[in-house]
């Protein structure tokens, strides 16, 4: 027998190991009961076969991850629910990633592409499987252990729902605890449809890309997602917002992922105080919303795009629309009027928090220039960046 003693294997051996003990190396053993309290109980449709359970694919896409994706693979290789289809799409990696792939080739389905970006990769993927209940998991993050189980207990309780999400826990490259909820809040189980056509997409939030189990039914009627080779679309982006307008969520109240969070993450985690950066998380939100818009169109409902793309998700994609514009003399900034009435247009909160963010944004257009940057990057929250660069430039991350 050959034994791999290379970094990568060995180091893919050693973080699962922790994993499988439900620790994050550098963190403490925590014990995650499955709770499926919140699902909800509506009567069945169509009950999935005794024998077996339903096939879940689970399908990973990959671009130079080759360091953590032996990690990913073997995670759901390691899932306590047995009947699992693995496609592993690599999107033109130049990394190790084809190598590690060969270590599974005996267990996994593999496709190999140009570089086309994530959602292209993802549509290669599903067109190749035959799950009932359909994973994406990002090469980077890492499923627990029990999570496939789990995801398939919420759709034997009610097959109408489009997905079953869970939050993820962050950790970094080395797989140690963060202590963060990747997101920090996920909506209840339920059906959020008139709510979403009555006050936008914002009223339910949605598990990233790795935290979601699709049901095929719903995604065959979505797909293709639009493909974009510099990632101006991410599959979470595209398909949470549609999914309300289908049908009702799950949610799960335990974690089902790792989310790993590191220097080359793509995500809102990667998101830097440019121009550039902020720029292209708003695209990415008008490109899903348009999506969103076009796909719900097929089945007869309509959606107020423009009051999506004009409040977008929160008051603080405003406020970044706003810095775009301090950054980029070409960029034209909000309205003063809309800008200071987000708040009271996005989400359900309480009338004294939407005033209070209201006077915030209303403080913002106030004062000097170079204090509003300093003001809006401390309250996005986000890294630093080369502040005065355009959309043409090229970023310095912080």
């Amino acid at each position: 027998m050959i034994i791999d003693w290379s970094y990568t294997s060995v180091y893919s051996h050693f973080t699962h190991f922790w994993i499988r003990k439900g620790i994050a190396p550098g963190s403490q053993a925590t014990d995650y009961k499955m709770n499926n309290s919140n699902v909800p109980s509506e009567a069945r449709i169509t009950p999935f076969p005794e024998i077996g359970g339903p096939t879940v694919s689970v399908i990973i896409s990959n671009y130079n991850y080759g360091r953590y994706l032996g990690t990913a693979i073997k995670s759901v290789l390691d899932q306590t629910y047995d009947n699992i289809e693995i496609i592993v799409v690599d999107d033109g990696s130049s990394d190790e990633s084809h190598r590690v792939i060969a270590g599974f080739s005996d267990r996994i389905k593999t496709i190999f592409n140009d570089h086309h970006g994530q959602c292209a990769a993802i549509n290669s993927g599903f067109s190749m499987s035959h799950g009932e209940i359909i994973v994406f998991l990002d090469a980077d993050d890492i499923l627990i252990d029990d999570a496939i189980q789990r995801f398939v207990d919420s759709f034997a309780d009610n097959k109408t729902i489009t997905k079953s999400q869970g939050f993820m826990l962050g950790v970094d490259a080395m797989c140690r605890d963060l202590h963060k909820k990747v997101p920090y809040q996920l909506s209840p189980s339920g059906d959020y449809k008139q709510a979403v056509l009555e006050n936008g997409p914002w009223v339910c939030d949605h598990a990233w890309t790795s935290g979601n189990a699709w049901a095929r039914w719903f995604l065959a009627d979505v797909f293709p997602l639009p493909e974009y080779v510099d990632n101006q679309a991410f599959p979470d982006g595209c398909l949470n917002p549609l999914s309300v307008l289908y049908g009702p969520v799950a949610s799960l109240s335990e974690p089902v992922a790792y989310y790993r969070i590191h220097d080359s993450n793509h995500g809102p985690v990667a998101l830097r105080f440019t121009a550039l950066s902020l720029h292209m998380q708003l695209t990415r939100m008008q490109n899903s919303f348009t999506f969103a818009a076009e796909r719900a169109a097929r089945i007869g409902i309509r959606v107020p795009l423009d009051d999506w793309l004009k409040w977008k998700h929160n008051w603080k994609d405003n406020l970044s629309l706003y810095a775009i514009s301090l950054m980029d003399k070409r960029q034209s900034p909000p309205g003063f009027l809309q800008m200071i009435m987000t708040p009271f247009k996005t989400r359900k909160k309480s009338m004294l928090k939407a005033v209070g963010q209201s006077v915030i944004l209303f403080y913002i257009r106030l004062i000097p220039r170079k204090r509003k940057l300093v003001v809006i990057k401390r309250i996005l929250g986000i890294k630093p960046g080369h502040e005065s660069g355009g959309l043409k430039g090229t970023e310095v991350g912080g």
